[in-house]
This record gives C-alpha cells, structure tokens and sequence, in this order.
C-alpha cells in the first residue's frame, strides 16, 4: 500500500481513540486548510499508526460546541468544563481510519512537531516488519545545508538569500530573528519555539506555508507568511 503524503503527529491517549474508532474529532488550536489521506503518528515513537482521511476543519468551536461534542472530540465534559480545550478549539474532522497491523517506521525530521512529510513509497503495513533498519526507512529527509548567516531581514542587505522564506512585505526569515533566545515559527495559536536557528527554518520547511514571528520597521513583532523561498 501507499503512505500518504503528510502525517500527524498525535499524542495518547488520543491517537488510540481515533483508531479505536471512539474520536472523529482531532482537537487544534488553529485552522488546517489539508483535505486529503494522512498518516497518523503516535508521538515520540517515529512510527506511522494507521490513515485517517482529513475531510473538514470547523472552528473556533464555542463552549456550549464543544460541552455537546464529547462523543466526537473524546474529551469529558469534566475537562471540558475545566478548560482544556479553551485554546484547542478547532476540530479536525477525521474519517476512513485505517489501523496498521503493524506500525511502520519513519525518520522524524528535527522539529515537526505536528507534520511529518513521508515519502510516498509502497509498503507493506500490515506484515510483521523484518526487514533491515535501512530497508524500513519510509521518510525521505533532506538534510539541511549549512546556513550562512544572515546580516539582515531585509532582503536588500541579506548577507545570504539560500533557501530561506521571504514575506510579501520583502523580510526573510532569518539568524537575526531570536527574541529572548527563540525563534517563533508555526500557525497562530500553533507556534513553536526554538533555540537553534536551523531546527526553526527545518519546521517551516515542513509546514504548507512557512510563518514566523518578526519585527516590522516600527519594532512590533508580528505573524508573516512566505510568498516564497530563496
């Protein structure tokens, strides 16, 4: 069989009750534009767990949504109640789940946190996995060029213009970027914080459209998306 494309990282006891068929819903603090088959990872295990079709994205769900919703999203009222989906009110909706009799491995590239890119390569998911470390190997992972630093997020003084995100308003993400020794990168409400500059430009190569958090010229930091890559 074909893995799909792109898989998401989910933690328990979540991924088991989507496969277990008890969740349709997959809780997120923002919108996914995906519609389409995805791989569905445990977390911290590099392994692929079954295929869920991503076929809607409702939200932001309100409290009252979410209190009538338990049946779908898996979480109790109690928690409900408590709080724990005030920031993760976004519902992935999820059909078509498939299980994997046995889990099939991938390279989990340095910082995805939430997606994976996997190679679309057949394989043979639900046979007992015999084959040789390198043999099971089913994502493709380029490893990162050296990055030269960057002089400036403006692209007219950039030092260097290599394989990097550039916003519609000219900034590039860049070295430079690090705000209390972090770079912020990821969707709103989804953003992730890292201390390494490549680990940060490794995650937005793996998203649909690269965002990061940057200084406009009057120093406010603020949300900009990639028109593209230099």
């Amino acid at each position: 069989m074909l893995l799909p494309d792109v898989g998401l990282v989910i933690d328990e006891p979540y991924i088991s009750q989507i496969l277990a068929g008890d969740k349709t819903w997959e809780m997120r603090g923002s919108r996914t534009g995906k519609r389409e088959v995805i791989g569905l990872i445990k977390k911290s295990t590099k392994h692929v767990f079954g295929t869920a079709e991503l076929y809607a994205c409702e939200g932001p769900l309100s409290y009252e949504q979410l209190l009538v919703a338990t049946d779908k999203h898996g979480i109790s009222r109690e928690k409900v109640e408590a709080g724990l989906l005030d920031k993760w009110n976004y519902a992935w909706k999820l059909n078509n789940v498939v299980e994997f009799e046995t889990p099939i491995p991938y390279n989990h590239p340095n910082g995805a946190v939430t997606w994976v890119k996997l190679s679309n390569h057949a394989q043979q998911a639900n046979k007992p996995n015999n084959s040789s470390p390198k043999a099971q190997q089913i994502v493709t992972d380029k490893t990162l060029s050296k990055q030269q630093p960057v002089n400036s997020f403006q692209t007219g003084t950039m030092a260097e213009k290599t394989d990097v995100p550039v916003a519609k308003d000219g900034t590039v993400f860049s070295s430079e970027l690090a705000r209390n020794g972090f770079f912020t990168v990821g969707e709103k409400g989804d953003e992730q914080k890292f201390r390494s500059f490549e680990d940060a430009l490794h995650y937005l190569r793996n998203m649909n459209k690269a965002k990061w958090r940057r200084p406009n010229d009057k120093g406010n930091w603020g949300i900009v998306s990639a028109m593209e890559w230099r």
